[in-house]
């Protein structure tokens, strides 16, 4: 069940905007417009917060990409957990065996985001180990879509 490598590094952040300067700046890499999508969007497991917009940006390079996302609310993006490394995003092949290895690790799950026909886009892991690791599987069976959003920056189509 391990992964060849992860797809994306993603970075919470005070101000988005202040952050692309940053990175780009800092290591040359150059960021898609931000985008954003409502939290009521994302199943998050035991929290109710279904308020606000959660803002992102995903570099243009890679993989593996550099994903910043600005803190926000009260959920899986909330300010007070800290700045900086948020979760490594990687592919999965089959999601209820990926359930089921993270089920026996003893590893929970805090947030799932959902395709329009109900199947897993991606997994979010609970922080686990002694790093506090948190990881997102994301669903192999929509990587067409993905490596189009990776390459355009955009979700349609």
């Amino acid at each position: 069940m391990i992964p060849e490598t992860y797809l994306h590094a993603s970075f919470l952040v005070p101000n988005l905007e202040l952050a692309i300067e940053e990175f780009g700046s800092t290591f040359g890499t150059r960021f898609h417009a931000p985008l954003s999508f409502p939290i009521a969007d994302l199943d998050q497991i035991g929290i109710d917060d279904d308020e606000g917009l959660v803002r992102y940006s995903y570099s243009i390079e890679g993989p593996p990409y550099y994903e910043l996302i600005e803190a926000v609310g009260s959920h899986i993006y909330k300010p007070e957990q800290g700045f900086g490394f948020h979760h490594l995003g990687m592919w999965m092949d089959d999601e209820q065996a990926m359930r089921a290895h993270l089920t026996d690790m003893g590893i929970g799950i805090s947030a799932i985001s959902w395709s329009a026909d109900h199947q897993a886009l991606s997994i979010f892991t609970e922080p686990f180990g002694p790093l506090g690791l948190r990881i997102e599987y994301m669903n192999r069976r929509f990587q067409p879509m993905f490596e189009r959003f990776f390459s355009t920056g955009r979700l349609e189509g």
